[in-house]
Order: structure tokens, then sequence, then C-alpha cells
């Protein structure tokens, strides 16, 4: 890893991968940003490859993916906390938490990132906008705050 071989000395990490990457044992200290980043944890099929599918596959594959979807996401944030509780307790690292000041702070100095994605997928042809307003409308639907409002910006 480059943690410990000095040619990096920080790393963005995923807190469900913290402890089997193991970037707290040569990083003892961890700035919990709380941006709202996320990892995906999904199933992709290939356009062509989905068309060849039998309905009854499509059906089971459609049927099955908020279940996978749920199971994912609950696996995830199961393994941070088990992977944070490894970090602390097996690694001593320390967590500084990112105050919501700072957090705001570096929300509002980020270009628009997602808005400026959904337009460049909009430009191909592909709902960017929809899924970037979809997603903020899920987010804010389950209680969540975001930062800066990316799909109205």
């Amino acid at each position: 890893m480059q943690l410990n071989t000095g040619l990096a000395d920080a790393v963005i990490s995923w807190a469900d991968v913290t402890g089997s990457q193991k970037p707290c044992e040569p990083a003892k200290f961890v700035y919990h940003a709380n941006i709202g980043s996320v990892i995906g944890h999904e199933i992709t099929f290939n356009k062509d490859v989905w068309a060849k599918l039998p309905a009854s596959m499509q059906k089971a594959v459609r049927e099955a993916a908020p279940l996978y979807a749920k199971a994912q996401a609950d696996f995830a944030l199961a393994g941070a906390k088990t992977q944070r509780e490894y970090c602390v307790t097996q690694q001593a690292m320390k967590i500084v938490e990112a105050t919501e000041t700072d957090r705001q702070a570096w929300a509002e100095a980020l270009p628009p990132l997602a808005l400026d994605w959904a337009r460049d997928q909009d430009k191909k042809g592909r709902p960017g906008t929809k899924v970037l307003e979809a997603n903020m409308a899920g987010l804010r639907a389950g209680g969540a705050k975001p930062a800066r409002n990316w799909d109205k910006e």
C-alpha cells in the first residue's frame, strides 16, 4: 500500500473496507468528513445482454433488485461498523469528526459536480438530470439533509 511505502501520506477510504484494506495500520488518524459519498454495490447488465434474457429472467431480476439493494446497503453499514471498531480497538486509530461548518464549507467550495455529470449524460442522450433529481428526491424523502442542492444549481 502507498501509505506503507511513503508514496502517499493520506488516503480517502470507504468505512466498510477500512479494516480489510488496513489503511488504519500505517495511518492512525482519520478525518471523518461525513460528506455523503457512497460506494455502489449493484448488478448491471449490458443493454444487448439484457435484451437477450428471457422475460421471466428479466422479471426475476427486477423483483429481486430492491431486496439485493437493501441487503447490500445493510452489509456495507454493518461492515463499516465492524471495520471502524477494528481500526479503533486493534490499531489505535483516532477519529476527528468534521464539524457541520467544515462540512458545509467543503461542499460549497466544490464545483457543481453532480449537475455537471448529469448535464454531460443528458448531452449523450442518457437521463442524467432525471437520475440526479430522483436520487436527491430519495435522499430528501429519507430524511437526509444534503449540504447542497446538487440537482438545482
